[in-house]
């Protein structure tokens, strides 16, 4: 094991000085099941998972269905790591019930994979899809659901804790029954399903494109968590407090229009409105992605407090209950109060909620991340109707012709158009985004590439002839195959300058997937 390591390291360095120290693990590994079997052991294990991991990919022949397992527990002990087993038959049963996440091709060698999986797909390339698409997502939208969770449960606990200083720790309640019930139940539960269900910080097309966006969400491990949940943990405290003495403060000791000051439950209803709409404000603010859907249910979380706040103070007059004797009448109170209104539906949350601005302000303009730079270039450049932002964009059936004229005058028309009005949504406050320097432009200067699209110009002296992306096929009209002839040989006596014939299959087009949007207009 050791000769084979120094044998790796070798042939690793060897590469290295070649083609450079950047380029990560290049060296390939092939195990037989007779070797493995050898080395599934308590003493020589470790050593095999340090070899394993040094190299770019390990391929296993010739092994059974239990020494599959073997290895997924194996990296798995040794190297602390999320597993993704995939197979398609019955003898990567225990490979994949091994692994954390285990995945089931359905071909012909049955269905005993699929069923023993998480996730069933009907061909290997869809794991591109659910890799960097569906994981992405999935792991940095319950990172945010986690976090809202704590977050919204502290906004409403701690001004309790505040109150408990001024009250002398009476066991007094802050909150009435019905407010207290329906928190978590009915006004901060819909905008958070909405937001787990429908947030996308990015396009499809935009993260399967670029697969390192997946590394966002790769290399996110507890110390970053935690971290993030720090953050979290500030704000939430900072809310809080401008929560419950902003209100409190306000109009505890402002006498109103009897000449008395409003009582404990008037001030503990002024701060219960606060927290529902900053929590609400909050989602709101965490989003990327609005669907008429979250607009709905965060809209319609702090709309319809107000109503039950009405009804929920009339209850009295029809079934006098216990619960309900402290909040008789305070409803139309509330609404006939000017102070109200300003303290706790304009005062508190733009307070509160000032800092989650500018921190998020300050975070995109001078230290950026790789989804806030993708997604300052899909605002600049990307529209709804472009073909390849499209989800559901079949490439196979809007394939070109195997024969197709170019004509270069109108190639460089149309690619000239098109960047002149793609170039007008990258001008903001007469600063062009792509002449601004490094020290100008925060999302060159922090280490991220732009993908801007190249100047025409410059592209025309670098190369000495148009790239043959956007193509036109010939029209078939009334003259059918010989007037397609009569073009073909047009084209071919006018010369270079305009027109040749292009094989599209030697030459990809544009929906061949080209992601050179330089080149593509």
């Amino acid at each position: 094991m050791r000769d084979k390591q120094m044998e790796v390291d070798q042939r690793q360095k060897d590469l290295e000085n070649r083609l450079g120290s950047s380029i990560g693990p290049q060296v390939g590994l092939v195990i037989e099941g007779g070797v493995l079997r050898k080395l599934l052991t308590a003493s020589l294990a470790g050593q095999l998972a340090d070899l394993c991991c040094s190299c770019k990919c390990v391929v296993a022949c010739r092994v059974t269905p239990m020494q599959k397992a073997l290895v997924v527990k194996l990296v798995q002990i040794k190297r602390k790591a999320i597993i993704l087993g995939i197979g398609d038959g019955a003898n990567d049963v225990g490979m994949i019930q091994a692994a954390h996440i285990g995945c089931g091709i359905s071909g012909r060698e049955g269905r005993a994979a699929v069923l023993a999986s998480d996730f069933a797909f009907a061909q290997f390339r869809y794991v591109a899809r659910l890799l960097l698409f569906h994981g992405r997502s999935m792991c940095l939208k319950n990172m945010e659901v986690v976090w809202y969770a704590f977050y919204k449960n502290w906004v409403y606990n701690a001004p309790l804790l505040y109150f408990g200083f001024l009250s002398g720790f009476s066991t007094q309640p802050l909150f009435t029954t019905g407010m207290i019930s329906t928190f978590n139940l009915i006004w901060t539960s819909a905008p958070t399903v909405a937001f787990a269900v429908f947030e996308q910080d990015l396009r499809q097309q935009t993260v399967l494109s670029h697969p390192e966006l997946y590394r966002e969400s790769l290399f996110f491990g507890r110390r970053r968590f935690m971290h993030n949940m720090l953050m979290w943990w500030m704000l939430a405290c900072w809310h809080s407090l401008v929560i419950f003495f902003a209100p409190t403060y306000s109009q505890a000791y402002q006498p109103n229009s009897t000449g008395r000051t409003d009582d404990l439950i008037f001030i503990g209803s002024s701060i219960f409105t606060s927290i529902v709409v900053i929590a609400n404000l909050r989602v709101a603010i965490r989003s990327s992605h609005f669907t008429w859907v979250n607009i709905f249910f965060i809209t319609v979380s702090i709309v319809c407090y107000f109503p039950f706040l009405l009804g929920y103070s009339e209850v009295w007059t029809f079934k006098p209950m216990t619960s309900v004797s402290d909040v008789v009448g305070i409803g139309m109170e509330y609404m006939s109060h000017a102070r109200y209104w300003l303290a706790s539906i304009f005062l508190t949350p733009a307070m509160a909620l000032l800092p989650d601005l500018a921190i998020d302000f300050f975070r995109r303009r001078y230290w950026p991340t790789m989804t806030h730079v993708y997604q300052e270039w899909e605002s600049l450049w990307l529209t709804d109707d472009d073909p390849e932002m499209d989800p559901d964009f079949d490439v196979a059936a809007h394939q070109r012709p195997s024969t197709v004229h170019v004509d270069e005058d109108e190639h460089e028309d149309n690619h000239e158009h098109k960047y002149e009005h793609k170039r007008e949504k990258g001008v903001a406050g007469g600063k062009d985004l792509e002449s601004m320097t490094m020290a100008q432009n925060p999302l060159l200067s922090n280490g991220h590439s732009m993908p801007f699209r190249s100047n025409a110009s410059t592209r025309a002296s670098s190369s000495p002839s148009p790239s043959p992306r956007i193509v036109r096929p010939l029209r078939r009209g009334k003259g059918g195959e010989e007037e397609a002839e009569e073009k073909e040989e047009e084209g071919k006596g006018k010369g270079k300058g305009k027109g040749e014939e292009v094989e599209t299959r030697d030459k990809p087009t544009l929906l061949e997937g080209s992601r050179d949007y330089g080149d593509a207009d």
